[in-house]
């Protein structure tokens, strides 16, 4: 399981944008649900699912969101995949 910002999102464009002015962001990495598909798939990982949340700035929520399926609408999204075994 992956937790990341994604850099398609509003939220991931103003981090990336902070690279230049911020120590903390200067070196993060940030992603496309695509990208991290295919980092994941790579190595063999499989069946992955996808949940966002942050589908408003942060400084503008008022209560928890809960998750949802998908990507492209929440700026922080989680994938789970499975990698199986050779022997399984």
């Amino acid at each position: 399981m992956v937790g990341f910002i994604d850099e398609e999102s509003p939220l991931g464009r103003r981090y990336e944008m902070k690279g230049d002015q911020s120590g903390f962001y200067a070196d993060a990495r940030f992603l496309a649900p695509a990208e991290m598909a295919a980092l994941l798939e790579e190595p063999g990982f499989r069946d992955l699912a996808f949940v966002q949340a942050l589908s408003c700035e942060p400084e503008e929520m008022k209560a928890v969101e809960t998750p949802v399926p998908g990507y492209g609408r929440g700026s922080f999204v989680v994938v789970r995949g499975v990698k199986k075994s050779d022997g399984v």
